[in-house]
């Protein structure tokens, strides 16, 4: 019996410990808002935010030079993207990123026309690398020139 006791110890000590390092390894996603713009955004652009109040303020979770160049900040790395592809499926469009190691990818729920050139929308945007998994974000934003 005492043997069954130490085996099962044995065991559960080191599942728990192998569970420990698996979940180290995996960091959560962290991304940052920022409040300026880089220099390649230059005339008509999209921002997106994470809420009116960030908006306001210009707390930036996203922006792009329409659509070509995107930024968003992981930790404290702004990191820049490039499109890869676009589409719709049905009033939903759909923009995919890439950079070296980062796949992003938008999606455009929600639009409403508030000027000749410029549009409110909604949608989500999903990061994800291979290291640390993915992270969907809802935003706000405003796309024109």
């Amino acid at each position: 019996m005492k043997k069954i006791s130490v085996i099962c110890f044995l065991f559960l000590t080191s599942a728990i410990t192998c569970l420990s390092e698996n979940n180290k390894q995996k960091s959560e996603l962290q991304i940052n808002t920022f409040n300026y713009l880089p220099k390649e955004i230059d005339g008509c652009r999209s921002c997106f935010y994470l809420s009116k109040i960030d908006k306001r303020l210009n707390k930036y979770i996203y922006v792009n030079d329409f659509a070509k160049y995107s930024f968003i900040k992981i930790g404290n790395q702004l990191e820049k993207f490039t499109l890869v592809k676009n589409y719709s499926i049905g009033k939903i469009d759909v923009y995919l990123y890439k950079n070296k190691s980062i796949q992003l990818k938008i999606e455009i729920k929600t639009k409403k026309v508030i000027g000749e050139e410029d549009t409110n929308v909604t949608g989500t945007m999903t990061v994800e690398t291979s290291e640390d998994g993915k992270k969907i974000i809802d935003f706000i934003g405003d796309i024109g020139c």
